[in-house]
């Protein structure tokens, strides 16, 4: 914000006053009339009309100027207030644009949260048939292990302990049966 000097209103000063009146008295003695023979000083019309012609100026200057600072002022407010609009809309668009972004991710999170319950659902599905897959399934430890063993030699070892072990009567069918690696353990069949 800036402030602006104005001019101080003065009518007519007491020096430009007297020297007006001198004038008027000047050209009263010039005219013929003897100024001492009166204690009243007069001023002519002319020159009542020149000290009225000089107030008119003082005041549109004084006017002039004080229009011209105003106008000034109004200017910078004008310009001030279209910098703003601006700048708000600029803003405006900034918090639509969020505004969006924040939908947008409100929506990935809802996504992400199905995502995240199917692969749950997934998962649970999953363990169930590895569980339901295993029901048949036993694990043997103690059985010795022979260099270049293949899949038949460790089903007829299988059966072979299985036999002894548990005094069957009958041979166990075994679908298939590997080595699933060591396993350390106190406790085993063999």
């Amino acid at each position: 914000m800036f402030f602006v000097s104005l001019p101080c209103i003065v009518l007519l000063s007491s020096d430009s006053f007297a020297m007006l009146t001198r004038n008027a008295k000047a050209s009263m003695n010039s005219t013929g009339k003897d100024a001492d023979s009166s204690s009243t000083e007069f001023v002519s019309l002319a020159t009542l009309r020149e000290m009225l012609k000089m107030q008119e100026r003082t005041f549109k200057d004084m006017f002039e100027s004080l229009l011209s600072s105003v106008n000034m002022r109004i200017d910078t407010v004008v310009k001030s207030v279209a910098e703003l609009k601006a700048s708000l809309e600029c803003s405006q668009q900034d918090i639509d644009d969020l505004m969006e972004a924040a939908d947008a991710i409100d929506n990935m999170d809802e996504e992400l949260e199905d995502i995240q319950r199917g692969l749950h659902k997934q998962e649970e599905k999953l363990e169930y048939l590895e569980n339901q897959s295993r029901r048949k399934n036993i694990r043997i430890d103690g059985i010795l292990k022979e260099d270049n063993e293949s899949w038949p030699t460790t089903e007829a070892k299988v059966k072979e302990a299985l036999h002894e072990k548990l005094n069957l009567s009958f041979e166990p069918v075994i679908e298939r049966a590997h080595r699933v690696g060591v396993r350390p353990r106190s406790s085993a069949l063999c």
